[in-house]
């Protein structure tokens, strides 16, 4: 199920702000997982995508993303952030960058 179907939507708060980065001023557009929700109900946390006011192209993208079960839990940030933009043949070069994980940790008894 997506982030953005129907029957996710109320699971998440929804945040549009104008910041600057790297020096460019850019809308950012943020989904946090209510505070409410129970913790298996969504496995993405938080989410936040930077576009270039001017050009609306994607400069940074954030992820935080959780979750326990009986035979595994995950905790993953990903933090993406354009490289280079070539406006004209639309390529980007992407950098992973802060990746922290601690993945299939297993349940203590």
């Amino acid at each position: 199920m997506s982030i953005c179907d129907n029957d996710m939507v109320g699971f998440y708060d929804y945040k549009e702000s104008i910041i600057t980065f790297n020096g460019v001023e850019c809308y950012q557009f943020s989904r946090i997982a209510k505070p409410e929700c129970k913790e298996h109900k969504t496995v993405i946390k938080y989410l936040a995508t930077v576009f270039n006011k001017e050009n609306m192209a994607v400069l940074n993208r954030q992820y935080l993303m959780r979750y326990k079960s009986i035979l595994f839990q995950f905790d993953v940030k990903i933090n993406v952030k354009t490289k280079c933009q070539t406006e004209s043949s639309h390529l980007y070069q992407l950098a992973i960058l802060d990746i922290g994980t601690s993945l299939l940790r297993p349940k203590k008894k």
